[in-house]
């Protein structure tokens, strides 16, 4: 006879898992809760979990949010990166705190990217909205991608 998992048992075997997922990658609260839920624990569990590790700051929206930050934006724009948090089931909060962190210097990014992805100059209109698309793709704001357009002396 094989003997049932106690609740203590349970629980540390959660906890185990929890604690290996974290120390691999940063996790949001809902993205770790979802890993371990595919992993068969209950919610009981995860959420007496998420609250133990959110408490010995293991688990931190706030750092998730300025590590997906830091690894997207120089790529992508503000949209889109809202877009991908809001999607990994970031709290309100932190998307709002995201939002002013990014429309600090979306410009800036948004040049950069501009000038690295197209390096020759062109007047051709389809080649120019083309790369507009492109750009309102990658989740900047039509108008920082016309400013820059027009700045480069694609837009007259």
């Amino acid at each position: 006879m094989v003997p049932t998992k106690t609740r203590h048992d349970a629980i540390n075997d959660a906890r185990k898992t929890a604690y290996r997922l974290v120390s691999r990658k940063e996790y949001s609260r809902s993205g770790l809760s979802h890993s371990l839920c595919k992993k068969g624990y209950s919610i009981a569990i995860i959420d007496s979990l998420m609250d133990e590790l959110e408490h010995t700051g293991l688990l931190s929206d706030r750092r998730f949010v300025d590590f997906v930050i830091a690894n997207k934006r120089s790529k992508y724009g503000q949209r889109k990166i809202l877009f991908e948090l809001k999607k990994m089931g970031v709290a309100s909060s932190e998307l709002e705190r995201a939002r002013c962190v990014l429309l600090t210097d979306e410009s800036e990014i948004a040049q950069q990217v501009w000038t690295n992805r197209f390096s020759e100059v062109t007047n051709d209109s389809k080649v120019i909205s083309k790369r507009i698309r492109f750009m309102i793709g990658r989740g900047f704001s039509r108008e920082v991608v016309e400013k820059i357009a027009f700045k480069n002396g694609f837009i007259k």
